[in-house]
C-alpha cells in the first residue's frame, strides 16, 4: 500500500484554526479574561494557528495586551521552552504563553510541582488542544523558574468549562 504524501512543514505551520479551534480559543480567552490576572505580556509561537489563537484570546481583555511572536516555540523541546521562560524580563509579572503539544503539555507537567491533587490528576490525565494551565512561582526572577517549582493554580479545558470530561 502506498504511503500518503508528506505534508511540507511550511504547510503545517501555516495551517489555520478550524471552526472548533476558533470556538475553543474564544471560550478559553473569555475564561482567562474573567480571572483576576491580566498578562503583562503574551508570547505565542509564530505558527498561523497560534497567531490566530493569540488574537482571539487577547481580544477578550478590556485593555490591550502587549504581545510578541516567538518562532523558537514551534516544535520546541521542554528544555528550550524552560529557557525561554527563564529569559523573560523581570518587568513581566504575568506571562501568557501559547504553543504546541507535546512540548507545552510536557512543560506544564514538569513545572507543576504543587497544586491540589484533583488539578494535578487532571493535568496528568490529558492536556488537550486549547487547555490552559495557570502556574504561579514563588521566585523573584524568571531565571529562577525551574522544574517542579510551580504551583498549579488552575487547569481548564474547553470540555471542563462545559462540565464535561476530557478523558477518552
Amino acid at each position: 500500500m502506498p504511503r500518503p504524501p508528506a505534508i511540507p512543514a511550511a504547510a503545517i505551520i501555516e495551517r489555520p484554526l478550524d471552526l472548533r479551534g476558533r470556538e475553543a480559543a474564544l471560550q478559553m480567552g473569555t475564561w482567562l479574561a474573567g480571572l483576576p490576572l491580566v498578562p503583562d505580556l503574551a508570547v505565542a509561537s509564530d505558527s498561523r494557528r497560534t497567531r490566530e489563537t493569540l488574537d482571539l484570546t487577547i481580544q477578550q481583555w478590556k485593555k490591550p495586551i502587549r504581545h510578541a511572536l516567538e518562532p523558537r516555540i514551534y516544535e520546541a523541546t521542554t528544555t528550550t521552552l524552560l529557557k525561554l521562560l527563564q529569559h523573560t524580563s523581570d518587568k513581566v509579572k504575568t506571562l501568557l504563553t501559547i504553543g504546541h503539544n507535546p512540548g507545552f503539555a510536557e512543560l506544564a507537567l514538569g513545572l507543576a510541582g504543587h497544586g491540589t491533587a484533583e488539578r494535578l490528576r487532571h493535568l496528568r490525565t490529558k492536556v488537550p488542544t486549547a487547555a490552559v494551565a495557570v502556574l504561579t512561582f514563588d521566585v523573584d526572577h524568571w531565571r529562577d523558574v525551574d522544574w517542579s517549582k510551580g504551583n498549579l493554580e488552575q487547569f481548564e479545558t474547553p470540555a471542563s468549562l462545559l462540565g464535561g470530561d476530557d478523558v477518552d
